[in-house]
């Protein structure tokens, strides 16, 4: 069921979405809804091996861990930043888990940002 609450956050999304481009952070490609429900599309990737990543995690040779790490750093270091003219949007990840970093061409991307919030009082 629809609340108040839900809309707010897809809302949130949506908006950190479309004001967050970085290629770390999976990009926006549009939304739209109907009576029911809100789709929002945006750009193909899938988990690291192709699946859900299993309770053991993922298995990478240590040189390409370290690079998608500092590319994850990346993604919340825009996130997190307050400077919008430079895309980024001053908003902090809340549900930040291996289930929720995909792969795009060797690239790490965070995704599932319906939990993130907008700073009130931003990150410099």
């Amino acid at each position: 069921e629809e609340t108040p609450k839900l809309r707010e956050l897809v809302a949130t999304e949506i908006t950190v979405l479309q004001r967050c481009l970085n290629d770390n952070v999976i990009a926006y490609v549009d939304s739209f809804s109907n009576s029911k429900n809100v789709y929002i599309m945006m750009e193909s990737a899938m988990a690291a091996n192709g699946t859900v990543p299993s309770q053991e995690g993922w298995s990478f040779a240590i040189g390409l861990a370290v690079e998608f790490l500092r590319q994850i750093l990346n993604g919340f270091r825009v996130m997190l930043s307050a400077n919008v003219g430079a895309h980024e949007v001053g908003a902090l990840h809340r549900d930040f888990k291996a289930a929720n970093i995909l792969l795009h061409n060797g690239t790490a991307k965070m995704a599932d940002l319906g939990f993130t919030t907008i700073l009130k009082n931003k990150v410099v």
